[in-house]
Formats: C-alpha cells, structure tokens, sequence
C-alpha cells in the first residue's frame, strides 16, 4: 500500500512513540508533526481509520481527541516509500476524507489506565466507608451499653 504524506507522518509518529505497546495519544501532540498541510481532527481520525484498516497500527480506543494506539510489527518492519508525487498525495489526502468515522465528541472511551484509578478510588472510598460504619455502630453499641448498666 502506498501511503500518501499525512499518512505516513502520523504512522511515522505513532511508530517513534509507541515501540509496538499502547499509548495513549492526543489529537493536538499528533497533529504537531506536521509542518505545513496540518490535517484537521477529523482527517486526522480518517487517517488513523485507514492505517488500522491496513494493518499498520491498532486501536484500543479513540475519540475526537484521544487516541489509544500502538503500531504493528507489519508498519515497524516494513520500509515506506519516501518520493509521492503531489498528485498521490491529493489522492490520498481526498480517499482519508471520505472514509471518516463517525464520532461523537460528548462521549470518550476510557483507556486501561483510567479505568484502574477509577478502581483504587472506589476500593478506597468502599474501604473507609466501611471502617467509618464499623466505628459508628461500636460506639453506638458502646452507648447504648452503658446507658442499660447506669439506669439498672
């Protein structure tokens, strides 16, 4: 497959940082690669979609903004073409945009790393609501304990 320019920089990107594990990316920090011709988030979100249709990089979640990717042994191993002519380029820029996922903005996949801070909050918010019941109701027990011996 012959990747036009914006393809090839954000695979570029993705394969400098990711090293074949799952990093959390955003939109803004991808689109920074690019020096002139910047895409916007919604080419950006095609381009990605085209990558992963191609085998080049895998995606755990992804949003407007945020990206969970991280790239294929096929896109570490394999030499791209450097020389595009402009007309490819366009061609590939124009094919990226039509195949445009639809994204809603008001919702974001949680990524792994989210989802266990999450977790600990809850198992510490459960663990002391515990603890603050267990100490309440001994001193209860404790009062009503020593109000039946004084009135016997």
């Amino acid at each position: 497959m012959v990747l036009g320019k914006p393809a090839r920089t954000v695979l570029e990107y993705i394969k400098k940082v990711s090293d074949g594990t799952f990093k959390v990316l955003d939109a803004d920090e991808i689109l920074a690669q690019f020096t002139e011709d910047k895409p916007t988030k919604t080419v950006l979100g095609g381009i990605i979609k085209s990558l992963e249709e191609a085998e080049y990089v895998k995606v755990k979640s992804s949003s407007a903004d945020m990206y969970c990717l991280a790239a294929t042994s096929k896109a570490r191993n394999e030499n791209f073409e450097r020389a595009v002519t402009a007309t490819e380029s366009a061609a590939a820029s124009e094919t990226e945009a039509k195949s445009l996922p639809q994204v809603k903005t008001a919702q974001r996949t949680a990524t792994t790393v989210e989802i266990s801070a999450i977790k600990n909050t809850l198992y510490r918010r459960a663990f002391f609501g515990a603890m603050l019941g267990a100490v309440t109701g001994g001193a209860i027990i404790t009062a009503l304990a020593i109000l039946i011996i004084s009135l016997m």
